[in-house]
């Protein structure tokens, strides 16, 4: 039965989390018969033309409402001043949910659990009152380092509200499941991993555009270890730790570390790096050229610290680059050994630890064929199981089983 969907996330679509999780979900609702509205926030919302704020993309209608709690501009994240933001965040919630009484909806899907697009949701709910509620925990939101002590126990309220007035409840890991259970909510949950897609990776396949790029940025033809995402180490990732490790290579000579994406710590992570040639910062890239970069890559890093924040992130990166045949390193916290299956698409290291990811990247580095049989295995196994439309299947099945809803 056909479905009138409404998300209402508190990000933008250019964010990873919009690219590689929210709208190709929405795609996937889409291409199954059901009707997809996005109603969102932006980044630099101000910038944007009439035309940029409310369009339709692979049939799902999107409406950027108003500006995120943080402004990005360029490689850059900015934050406000508590008065301008409490200001923002009004603002944000009456657009958001006036927006969202406008459209013609079944369920209200909320994504990413925050107090804004939560409010929105509880608003709107009260009004059209039979629509069900959706929440998707895609993050544990109150462990994060950029919130002040007031700011978690708002975090922490909404994360505790919300939850029970969803009827259904989407999470990728186990960590969020587990924290769901302890608040009596684990029967509403149905797992939605992050995943691949299939037009994103499409773009691993462009010979001459991946022979291009490695031409522009890698003529001398040297093993690129890649990282892309937020550079934001108060966010959970320590890229610090990865130019650190990158610099103590026996022989960096025959490695190029490229650092894609922005945040509020490229200054800093540029200035850490300064002094070697081997380090590249593309700034942020389009989300679909993310891939090509990905093709060019030798290995990709996930880099974290041990924390609550971490253990309750199912990252996207990891998933994209086993996807494309590219071997990860990164921490053994979380979810992460069940992603990498037991270290066959890639290698686990002690969480923070500068010398053990030094160690990691050098035995990869060193082992080419160690290295093939981890790219074999995610370009074969793992992404037959990890794309949108298995994904979002496999969910909707289980939604319609368990919780007794028919799509």
């Amino acid at each position: 039965m056909s479905k009138r969907i409404t998300f209402l996330c508190a990000l933008s679509l250019e964010d990873p989390n919009g690219t590689g999780r929210y709208f190709p979900f929405a795609k996937e609702l889409v291409r199954q018969g059901h009707s997809v509205t996005i109603i969102a926030l932006h980044g630099d919302y101000y910038s944007l033309s009439a035309a940029q704020r409310s369009f339709k993309k692979d049939g799902v209608s999107i409406h950027y409402a108003a500006q995120m709690h943080v402004l990005k501009r360029g490689d850059h994240k900015f934050y406000f001043n508590k008065t301008k933001l409490f200001f923002i965040a009004v603002l944000a919630v009456l657009k958001m949910a006036w927006y969202g009484l406008c459209v013609p909806s079944d369920i209200l899907y909320c994504f990413k659990l925050q107090p804004i697009n939560s409010l929105a949701t509880l608003i709107i709910k009260i009004i059209k009152w039979k629509n069900r509620i959706f929440l998707d925990c895609s993050d544990y939101e109150s462990g994060s380092g950029n919130l002040n002590a007031l700011e978690r126990r708002i975090f922490q309220w909404f994360e505790y509200l919300m939850p029970r007035t969803a009827h259904t409840i989407s999470y990728h890991s186990s960590y969020l499941k587990d924290r769901l259970d302890s608040i009596g909510c684990g029967p509403k949950c149905v797992h939605l991993p992050n995943g691949i897609d299939r037009v994103r990776l499409e773009k691993i396949f462009d010979r001459n555009i991946v022979e291009n790029l490695q031409q522009r940025i890698n003529p001398m033809k040297k093993k690129i270890i890649l990282y892309f995402g937020s550079l934001s180490l108060a966010g959970g990732h320590a890229i610090d730790l990865l130019i650190s490790a990158f610099s103590r290579l026996e022989q960096p000579d025959k490695a190029l570390l490229v650092i894609i994406g922005g945040g509020e710590d490229i200054d800093r992570l540029k200035t850490q790096s300064s002094d070697n040639e081997s380090i590249i910062f593309t700034g942020k890239v389009d989300p679909m050229t993310v891939m090509t970069y990905v093709a060019c890559a030798y290995l990709s890093v996930d880099p974290v610290r041990a924390s609550e924040f971490n253990e309750g992130r199912y990252p996207l990166k990891i998933v994209e680059s086993i996807a494309a045949g590219v071997p990860v390193i990164t921490s053994d916290i979380g979810d992460r050994r069940s992603i990498l299956n037991q270290e066959r698409a890639g290698l686990l290291v002690r969480p923070g630890d500068e010398k053990d990811l030094c160690k990691g990247l050098t035995r990869l580095l060193n082992d080419e064929q160690l290295r093939d049989n981890m790219s074999h295995y995610g370009s074969t196994i793992f992404r037959k199981n990890f794309c949108w439309d298995q994904i979002t299947q496999r969910f909707l099945t289980n939604v319609t089983e368990s919780h007794g809803i028919t799509f």
